[in-house]
């Protein structure tokens, strides 16, 4: 004992720094998971709530498509509130319903779905897919009317990236976007008219002297398949190819036509295109 305190005297800083290393030893902090209730509690009170719905997968991706929701007339704010666990929009009891929202608070939110940095917490920009009949901008809200969405991202070039986005309905992708972003925001325009004329033409060569049949009867969905040669290095402002997989089926028919499609994504003059650059069948 006396040489225990004799230690201490000598030594005064010897427990604290014993302290601090049994600290390190602890396994990191994990963040709980969020309750419905909880996560209810904040829409009720107007806070802007987000889910992660593409991308960001993995620990070292760093964007993401989310969807989120807050109160109608409040301005977004700089980060939304990220959601964990399995708790989705239709659990809450603001978001929840039958079809994935209530009519009675619809017309109360403002739903979007947006492109952030997860490393940076930044909201790079809103998604502005093509209308529907009913709404502004299609926004994809997880769980609702056979709704998909997908994204894909590009090679990192000097923080500049491109980035894919298929909107997926029912039958048909209700729009694709091709993004481009330099970290801080994006540049967006729209691949859906691109990519249904070929995969059209596509289906009319397959289905050249079929007289019971045409191409306007399909509905095409893509299925965006990755980045071509992922590891090859990137010049600054050079284009990405990737390759997006398409198929054209009438609903509720029994038959289809499977392709895919090598794209080109460039930046050229301050604008952002695709070039298709071939259309095949798919490979069995």
């Amino acid at each position: 004992m006396l040489l225990a305190v004799a230690v201490v005297k000598t030594f005064p800083y010897l427990p604290l720094l014993a302290l601090g290393f049994l600290v390190c030893l602890l396994p990191p902090r994990v963040q709980a998971e969020d309750t419905a209730e909880a996560i209810n509690a904040m829409l009720k009170a107007g806070k802007e709530v987000g889910w992660i719905v593409g991308g960001g997968e993995g620990k070292e991706e760093d964007l993401a498509v989310l969807f989120t929701s807050r109160a109608k007339g409040s301005k977004p704010t700089d980060f939304p509130y990220l959601v964990t666990g399995e708790v989705r929009p239709a659990d809450t009891d603001v978001l929840g319903g039958e079809d994935g929202t209530k009519p009675a608070v619809a017309d109360e939110r403002t739903e979007e779905n947006i492109v952030v940095s997860l490393k940076e917490k930044r909201v790079l920009g809103t998604l502005k897919a093509a209308p529907t009949v009913d709404d502004d901008s299609e926004v994809y809200f997880p769980g609702k009317n056979h709704r998909s969405l997908d994204a894909l991202w590009g090679p990192d070039v000097q923080g500049r990236r491109f980035g894919v986005v298929d909107f997926g309905g029912r039958w048909d992708s209700l729009d694709v976007l091709l993004i481009e972003t330099d970290g801080k925001s994006l540049r967006q325009t729209s691949l859906k008219t691109l990519l249904d004329a070929k995969a059209k033409a596509f289906i009319t060569t397959a289905l050249k002297g079929s007289k019971d049949a045409n191409a306007d009867d399909y509905a095409v969905s893509y299925d965006l398949q990755g980045v071509v040669d992922p590891g090859k290095p990137y010049a600054a402002g050079s284009p990405v190819t990737v390759k997006i997989g398409f198929s054209g089926e009438i609903p509720k028919g029994d038959s289809g036509f499977d392709g895919t499609m090598t794209v080109l994504l460039e930046s050229s003059q301050g604008k952002i295109s695709a070039k298709v650059l071939k259309v095949e069948a798919a490979k069995p």
